[in-house]
């Protein structure tokens, strides 16, 4: 049988186009790895020259090169990382385009002082993140999903441009250090731009109830997933930070950022225990860290904010690019029952919060005093957990000192931090006053109630209605279900044609 014989231009122009695709990735892994160099020197120099510097509608002070510096390194790990991941896919220089895309221009979002590039960067991230995650078009799912993102994204893109038309009618700038200057000298809030400002930051990162295409985008490649969830879900904290002069004078703003985040922070908190999957535990994880995070914002904790921004961040890249490694098995520890449980989270957080008062000067605010509340049960859950592993050495006395130091330590560096940081990035908090008492209050009973779920959690799986519990939070409540149906039924005919 004769073998019809290559094409050799063929194969020349295959060769030619792996080789540019290949020289393109080299291009885009040097400039992330660059620009995030040039941000962290941004970021050093803000200290020693604490006054931003405003070039070209960017600004570079200490919050935003923080964050754009965070961007970028998770922006460079992750190409790196795809070139690998996607080595051999026909669609491979594509996907570098549009991550390149979606990289830079939520670089701007993070560095942005003027509105229009503001609104041009906030558009073309989720643009960009849409084609990112219908990389794998043959899979119905990431379609359906990245559809349904596609439309909540509009919502917020719609809700950014209000704000802009009425901050330039109301205040006539498009620049927010002008617009805060303003604010200072009129003591005029444009309520209307930041009502609309709490919508757009609400779409971006997922709260409820828009929070339900984030645990379903699993079906897209893994780099997708991790800047995802490690950076560009971030938009929405950082577009809070950005107009936090404007939401802290703005009491019923602050409650309703703390009502959704609470509620998005319980509801992701308990769909994720419910999960048996890896990534979806990690993506209900990121829709409950992100209501912690809104929360934050609502009680003008906006240190606490940030540097939960930059935590999660860099550990939610991490977690995603390894979640496909599999951790030893190791035994499990010894489990108290729910009272045991409970004695351990009280005493734990009981010891802590003495040394965090101690720390803070002058009277604690109700923003101070929430996120110290809030870091003790945090504390009260590392107690149950070292007792866990301790519980096998013999030597008890050993184990609550161990314990006790552990506790100690981590409620000073945790008040040292926040009230180190309040200094390093003059973020404001709001004053004292029965609206932000109540505020303040929604997220710690949250957690409050949180913890006690978690504590007694054997006890109630045990019962019909706890077995019922966890089935529904296997499935997110049904709440994507209804969202679902919801676009389905309205936008079906205008989702087609996307």
């Amino acid at each position: 049988m004769n073998r019809k014989p290559s094409n050799p231009n063929s194969n020349l122009a295959s060769s030619t186009k792996e080789h540019q695709g290949r020289g393109f990735t080299f291009a885009l892994e040097a400039a992330m790895t660059t620009l995030a160099c040039l941000l962290g020197l941004a970021l050093v120099n803000s200290f020693r020259f604490p006054t931003p510097s405003i070039i070209g509608g960017f600004i570079l002070s200490r919050v935003s090169c923080s964050l754009g510096f965070l961007v970028t390194v998770v922006g460079a790990v992750v190409v790196k990382y795809s070139d690998r991941y996607l080595n051999g896919d026909p669609r491979q220089a594509e996907f570098h385009r549009w991550l390149a895309l979606s990289v830079t221009s939520a670089l701007c979002v993070m560095l942005a002082d003027n509105l229009l590039v503001l609104v041009g960067g906030w558009a073309i991230t989720s643009v960009g993140l849409h084609y990112l995650l219908t990389h794998y078009r043959s899979e119905p799912d990431a379609v359906k999903v990245a559809r349904k993102k596609f439309l909540i994204s509009r919502l917020g893109d719609v809700a950014l441009l209000v704000a802009m038309i009425s901050i330039y009618r109301t205040c006539g700038t498009l620049s927010l250090t002008h617009l805060f200057d303003q604010m200072r000298e009129s003591h005029q809030i444009p309520i209307t731009a930041v009502w609309c400002i709490c919508l757009a930051a609400i779409t971006k990162s997922a709260q409820f109830p828009f929070h339900t295409w984030l645990p379903d985008t699993l079906a897209a490649p893994t780099p997708v997933s991790a800047l995802m969830h490690a950076g560009i879900i971030n938009g929405g904290g950082a577009l809070l930070l950005k107009f936090a002069p404007a939401i802290v004078e703005t009491p019923s703003a602050g409650l309703f950022l703390a009502i959704v985040g609470s509620v998005t922070m319980a509801v992701g908190m308990v769909s994720m225990w419910g999960q048996t999957s890896v990534k979806r535990k990690l993506a209900w994880s990121t829709v409950s860290q992100m209501g912690f995070m809104t929360a934050e914002c609502g009680i003008s904790a906006f240190v606490a904010a940030l540097i939960h921004i930059l935590g999660h961040g860099l550990y939610k890249a991490t977690a995603f690019l390894e979640s496909g490694t599999p951790d030893p098995i190791a035994p499990a520890p010894r489990r108290l029952t729910g009272l045991g449980q409970l004695g351990l989270l009280v005493t734990g957080c009981a010891l802590s919060i003495p040394i965090q008062f101690g720390i803070h000067s002058g009277a604690v605010l109700p923003a101070q005093g929430a996120v110290i509340a809030m870091t003790g049960l945090a504390i009260g859950h590392l107690w149950v957990a070292m007792h866990a592993h301790l519980s096998k050495n013999s030597s008890r006395p050993l184990n609550w000192i161990t314990m006790l130091t552990a506790s100690q330590l981590l409620g000073l560096l945790s008040a040292l931090m926040f009230r180190v940081a309040t200094e390093i990035f003059d973020l404001p908090l709001p004053p004292s006053s029965q609206m932000a008492t109540i505020t303040c209050a929604i997220p710690v009973l949250t957690l409050l109630g949180l913890s006690l779920y978690r504590t007694f959690e054997a006890e109630i799986s045990a019962s019909a209605t706890g077995q019922a519990l966890i089935i529904h939070s296997q499935n997110g409540f049904y709440i994507g279900l209804v969202a679902d149906r919801l676009v389905a039924r309205i936008c079906s005919p205008l989702l087609t044609k996307i």
